[in-house]
């Protein structure tokens, strides 16, 4: 859902202070078709300026989805995050998407 905050202007540094809320009203306005998530190779460490190659990880996965918050919820899993512990995943509960990822369809 954070890749919505490129389409506000102004200063966004300060939705950084108490992101999750802001990210869901975000999402409640515009819309997302389409939610792709790029986890071929993933910084889980020293990010998002530095790292090194240790602290990548090598997951060769792709995700698509037309809902936002399933494909979160299924990226959170990725990095081993228990999805309703992550803020603006609990989104769901906003009616934004499903966090049930056995309700999914996955091809």
């Amino acid at each position: 859902m954070k890749n919505l905050m490129g389409a506000i202007g102004g200063n966004r540094g300060r939705l950084h202070r108490s992101i999750a809320e802001p990210l869901v009203d975000i999402n409640t306005v515009i819309h997302s078709d389409l939610t792709l998530i790029d986890a071929t190779r993933v910084l889980v460490a020293n990010g998002p300026q530095g790292g090194r190659l240790d602290d990548v990880k090598v997951l060769d996965t792709f995700v698509a989805s037309p809902d936002i918050v399933a494909a979160d919820t299924y990226g959170a899993t990725l990095l081993g995050h228990r999805p309703e512990q992550v803020a603006t995943i609990a989104a769901a509960k906003r009616g934004l998407g499903v966090m049930d990822l056995d309700k999914v369809k996955r091809v």
